[in-house]
């Protein structure tokens, strides 16, 4: 017996799309080859993957939208499409950012540690073999299943190449206990594999702004960083930045050359190196403590200028207090969240 079927007309796509009864907007949309952002691969945690409902949900609002969408965004329709079940037609409205995502697939070129648990990945693209994209974005990277399970899966990661690299990105992808996304980077992909993903999803559209840029990023979370950075030194950008780099031990370090290199040939970029925990041979360029506290530290007056975080979320509302304590405005906080 068939389930029974919906409507789900896109209302700023100009296109409808059929929806069996029970599922979630976003498993409907990505049936459909239409994707949706999201960090925590649907599972209700970071919020990304809104869209605007205009008429026929009827599913209530779940604990984590309560939690995710502001009051404002909630009388304006809006719901988290992993929460929102398809039990009528529907009119909506995607993201506007979402409209240039599509399914990509790249080879495997090099494969390489940049430090204890984090593996660099570059793929070069192959259908299409261009891609646009804004510094700072990130892809979702399609899983295959487990052996015995029917189940794919997709895992965000942050492009850490400018964007002026059109056919080649690079990854940095830290191995997580039994992480089935970091498993499979980790311990299955070999150069010569071909991969799935879909992109690009967000980025920093700010990059050609002329104020200050304060930029903090706990361990993997450099990725979206180094993308700003390098995009920044291509296009010869007289901007002042501070980019806070904050590790938990010397062993995590990565791309500490190449960060130097930048602070001693850009206009005025300065970088902070923070090891919470560190050794006997740390740097004398290194600062011993917390992330943050070199953030207060060094930062006294944030009003004019713009942010870019990347990290837990506990690191993320830790910089955006001290941030807002000091005059920066919240539109002008940029995140990228782990989860």
């Amino acid at each position: 017996m068939k389930s029974e079927t919906f409507n789900i007309n896109l209302v700023n796509v100009g296109k409808s799309i059929t929806a069996a009864a029970g599922d979630t907007l976003f498993k409907a949309l990505h049936d459909a080859n239409i994707f949706i952002p999201t960090v925590c691969g649907g599972k209700g945690f970071c919020g990304k993957c809104k869209v605007k409902v205009f008429s026929g949900n009827k599913s209530s609002l779940t604990d984590s939208e309560k939690k995710k969408l502001s009051s404002d965004e909630v009388a304006e329709g809006w719901r988290m499409s992993c929460q929102a079940v398809v039990e009528s037609d529907m009119d909506i409205e995607l993201p506007d950012d979402t409209k240039n995502v599509r399914l990509y697939t790249a080879e495997v070129i090099a494969l390489g540690m940049v430090c204890r648990e984090t593996r660099r990945v570059r793929l070069r693209l192959l259908a299409p073999a261009e891609m646009e994209y804004l510094p700072g974005a990130f892809i979702l990277l399609d899983i295959p299943p487990a052996a015995g399970s029917r189940l794919a899966l997709s895992r965000a990661y942050s492009i850490a190449t400018p964007p002026s690299s059109v056919n080649e990105i690079e990854l940095n992808v830290k191995h997580v206990p039994e992480g089935k996304g970091s498993g499979f980077v980790h311990d299955v992909l070999k150069p010569g594999d071909k991969v799935t993903f879909s992109a690009p999803y967000s980025g920093y559209p700010r990059s050609s702004d002329e104020n200050e840029l304060i930029c903090v990023a706990g361990g993997s979370g450099i990725s979206p960083v180094l993308s700003i950075l390098r995009h920044l030194k291509e296009t010869e950008s007289r901007r002042k930045i501070k980019f806070f780099f904050g590790v938990r031990t010397c062993d995590d370090l990565q791309y500490i050359s190449e960060l130097r290199t930048l602070e001693k040939s850009m206009h005025a970029f300065e970088f902070f190196s923070v090891v919470e925990f560190p050794g006997e041979n740390t740097s004398k360029d290194t600062i011993a403590g917390r992330v943050t506290d070199a953030v207060i530290r060094s930062v006294e007056d944030a009003s004019g200028c713009s942010a870019y975080l990347c990290g837990s979320q506990g690191l993320l509302e830790a910089c955006r207090t001290i941030l807002l304590e000091r005059g920066i405005s919240e539109d002008d906080i940029f995140y990228d969240q782990f989860f």
